[in-house]
């Protein structure tokens, strides 16, 4: 009687997939939310060998991760590792599809394919749209804060303003006041979001008849690329939605009217700015000059309430605060003056 032989189950060696190139859409112009493109890997190797990826096994597919990250980087020859921001979607295998997220407002993503660790990862770059489109979301707080972003820099003020604001800073600093600078120069790219998004929200102007950009005080913002014009499915222009997106925009801003173009905040000669204090302010005014010899200024001792600059629900803030900062130069706005610029 013969003994049977033991069947030895023969073993798969698994085979080592790198990923050399992936595709995409250079740039899809107008897509807005809901809108989905495709990433693919091109080419790759298997064990060595060129492939196109059509000869992966599932599992092998599955060895392939994908990331896509929202752009807010410029392109630099064919590199893309200066990519920042949010991460918008992950995934595995030969391809991916990706769902442009409602209120999207980044105007380029790129995809990163990559096996076992994002150091080896290949990218694509995608532009979404020549434009970007703002819509109602959290998100767009993002664009507003990088593409236009708040300025809290002294430096960049006016020369003789910047010097009346340092004075009067200092005498606060001396009086144990707490100051926040909020914002200083804004750009004039920034005034013509804050200005534009007011008309609209407001429906004091129709979303097609937005400029793309403008001049004012020698300045030239060049197209910024905004589309305030939101569609429906037909492609007709959808004014409600229009003005649903810049009234999100003007919320965000926390302005009721249009900021002005030529204001002092643009020329650099104003300073939004919080302060506050408690108990008694005691604070100098400022000094003068006498035979040739600095005079110290007067010191005031500030014991009236509000114990603040000016706030959402007081603007006008301290009066005899204002008063102190009137003798070196710096006024403050006050409740009557908040009014639609002209």
């Amino acid at each position: 009687m013969g003994i049977p032989a033991t069947a030895t189950a023969a073993t798969t060696k698994a085979r080592k997939v790198l990923v050399k190139a992936i595709t995409g859409p250079i740039r899809a112009i107008g897509a807005v939310g809901g809108n989905k493109i495709t990433f693919k890997v091109l080419e790759c190797t298997v064990d060595g060998k060129g492939s196109n990826g059509n000869d992966l096994t599932a599992d092998e597919a599955k060895q392939i991760k994908w990331v896509v990250k929202e752009a807010t980087s410029k392109q630099s020859g064919n590199s893309y590792k200066l990519v920042v921001g949010r991460e918008l979607a992950t995934g595995t295998g030969k391809t991916l599809e990706y769902t442009i997220p409602t209120g999207m407002i980044g105007n380029a993503v790129v995809a990163m394919a990559y096996v076992n660790t994002p150091s080896t990862e290949i990218a694509q770059w995608v532009k979404i749209s020549d434009k970007m489109n703002f819509l109602p979301s959290s998100s767009t707080h993002l664009a507003l804060t990088t593409t236009f972003p708040v300025n809290r820099e002294t430096e960049k003020l006016d020369p003789g303003f910047k010097v009346q604001w340092e004075a009067f800073a200092k005498a606060l600093e001396d009086a144990k006041a707490k100051v926040d600078i909020v914002s200083t120069l804004r750009s004039l790219g920034r005034a013509y979001m804050m200005h534009y998004c007011a008309l609209v929200a407001n429906g004091q102007i129709k979303p097609w008849e937005v400029p793309d950009g403008i001049k004012s005080l020698g300045e030239d913002t060049g197209p910024v690329g905004i589309e305030w014009s939101h569609t429906q499915a037909d492609g007709r222009v959808d004014v409600a939605k229009s003005k649903q997106a810049a009234n999100a925009m003007k919320m965000l801003f926390g302005i009721a009217y249009p900021a002005s173009l030529t204001s002092n905040h643009v020329n650099g000669k104003a300073i939004d700015v919080s302060i506050e204090w408690s108990g008694t302010l005691k604070i100098a005014e400022k000094g003068t000059m006498k035979d040739g010899k600095a005079v110290a200024g007067k010191e005031h001792e500030i014991k009236t309430t509000p114990r603040h600059g000016g706030k959402k629900a007081d603007p006008a803030g301290n009066k005899e605060l204002r008063d102190v900062a009137a003798t070196y130069g710096v006024k403050k706005m006050l409740t009557e003056e908040l009014a639609p610029p002209i």
